[in-house]
């Protein structure tokens, strides 16, 4: 089974339409591109959420695999979830009181 949460559009060269879908274990969002030629194609699926992804506000995790200069010393460190996001990504509490919005798969559980 499925719900579907959420529906947004932008037009570009045709329509996409964006739905935000719950099933019974994951999050989804796809994408939907309505070409000028009237045919559809599924463009993107993502999973925002999910058992892989499941963290809960309060637990510890450890970040892992961050690329961007800016961040690169975080990886490694135990942080704190937050809060989930609409956008899939969770925000976190460093160590040093500071918060960032980290894809799950940057998280890993911590024991």
């Amino acid at each position: 089974t499925f719900v579907v949460n959420e529906v947004s559009s932008q037009v570009v060269a045709g329509t996409n339409y964006k739905f935000k879908v719950t099933t019974d274990k994951h999050v989804l969002r796809a994408t939907i591109w309505k070409k000028l030629d009237k045919t559809h194609e599924l463009t993107k699926v993502e999973i925002l959420s999910g058992p892989e992804a499941a963290y809960k506000v309060g637990q510890l995790a450890q970040i892992q695999n961050l690329t961007r200069p800016s961040v690169l010393h975080l990886n490694g460190k135990i942080v704190k979830i937050f809060m989930t996001l609409r956008n899939g990504y969770y925000r976190v509490e460093t160590p040093e009181g500071k918060f960032i919005d980290v894809r799950p798969r940057k998280l890993s559980s911590v024991a």
